[in-house]
């Protein structure tokens, strides 16, 4: 072969790999701050607003992935106390502390969804297979999957190294969305910590939630 043909072969060869490099897909991981690997356990209380009124909520997430969920309305009785178990067992409490009926799978991982400090600086916890999507200005996208297989969407802003919010199914209907917006973060020893966030359920219901008081590692934090 003239010497001028495999030149010409070799330079071709070069720009479809090049071309081929240009083409791959842009990869990025979640940059969370790593202050927030020293967090384990985290009880938080809220004050609540619904379509239906006020409540309390409380949540008190432990290192071993159990955790105990409560709530408190001013429209109705009787409260809702819950445990899940490390072993994903979930079941309710009541007034005396006596186990009562057992949860399905699906309300588990709606109380699941309520650790909401959790899930924010460790998604890893309640989301799997985490996948950079897209970018939007300064957010990412990244697609993932609940424990139920469900599918989930991640708004990351890059800037700020911040998770803005998390768009899911719900498990007891998953033709509804629930959107959960971290609105208002407050700087902590632990890194920015959220205080405020919002929930919109099926396009239109909206339930806010402040957080007066929030225990990190049994240390209380200052808002």
């Amino acid at each position: 072969m003239p010497k001028f043909l495999k030149a010409s072969l070799s330079l071709i060869l070069v720009l479809i790999i090049f071309s081929s490099c240009n083409k791959q897909k842009k990869t990025f991981e979640l940059e969370l701050p790593k202050v927030y690997k020293d967090i384990t356990n985290i009880e938080a209380y809220a004050s609540c607003q619904g379509p239906n009124g006020a409540y309390r909520t409380v949540v008190r997430s432990q290192s071993d992935a159990s955790f105990e969920f409560r709530q408190e309305f001013t429209y109705r009785d009787a409260p809702f106390h819950g445990i899940v178990t490390a072993n994903n067992e979930g079941f309710t409490i009541d007034s005396l502390g006596n186990r009562e009926d057992t949860l399905s799978k699906e309300v588990v991982e709606i109380l699941r969804s309520h650790e909401f400090h959790k899930i924010h600086i460790h998604p890893e916890y309640l989301f799997s297979n985490i996948q950079y999507q897209s970018e939007e200005g300064n957010l990412r996208l990244f697609k993932s999957t609940d424990r139920l297989g469900n599918p989930v969407v991640i708004t990351y802003d890059q800037k700020n190294k911040w998770i803005e919010k998390f768009i899911m199914k719900n498990p007891m209907d998953i033709a509804e969305q629930i959107e959960i917006r971290y609105s208002y973060a407050k700087e902590t020893p632990y890194g920015p910590l959220a205080r405020e966030l919002l929930i919109i359920q099926g396009g239109k219901d909206e339930f806010t939630f402040h957080f007066d008081s929030v225990f990190i590692n049994d240390q209380k934090i200052t808002f």
